[in-house]
């Protein structure tokens, strides 16, 4: 699954990455 830098970034800043992504 690719997304955006900036989707990435918001999902490092998160408490707890999402599980359910590969």
């Amino acid at each position: 699954m690719i997304l955006p830098r900036s989707e990435i970034t918001h999902w490092m800043q998160l408490p707890e990455p999402p599980q359910e992504v590969e």
